[in-house]
């Protein structure tokens, strides 16, 4: 049976995981940022010698390590945060189907 304290619980999961993929999303929004900006002093430096620009990002990459895999890492947890809004979304969908049947079952009964 589904009682309101069930639903309750289903939207604040909901809303604490819409918040923490929206704080993931910032996280790695200023990461991409500090990489990028990193990257574009970098380019201007000259420091790089590759021939192409796919020698020249692979240059970057290497040679900016820890902004890259810093941005690599807030990405995947903004995907992972994504992922648990989307689950908890269904848990509330799945006990909205279950109140709808609910009701349709009592009406037909009546």
């Amino acid at each position: 049976m589904i009682t309101q304290d069930a639903f309750t619980q289903s939207y604040a999961a909901l809303k604490l995981a819409m918040d923490a993929a929206q704080e993931l999303a910032e996280k790695a929004a200023t990461a991409r940022r500090r990489f990028t900006i990193a990257r574009d002093d970098l380019l201007l430096s000259n420091e790089l010698d590759g021939k192409n620009a796919d020698v020249r990002e692979a240059q970057v990459r290497r040679k900016l390590f820890p902004e890259w895999n810093e941005v690599e890492l807030w990405e995947a947890a903004a995907r992972n945060g994504k992922t648990r809004v989307e689950t908890a979304r269904l848990d509330v969908e799945a006990q909205r189907a279950q109140l709808r049947l609910m009701e349709l079952t009592a009406v037909t009964a009546a």
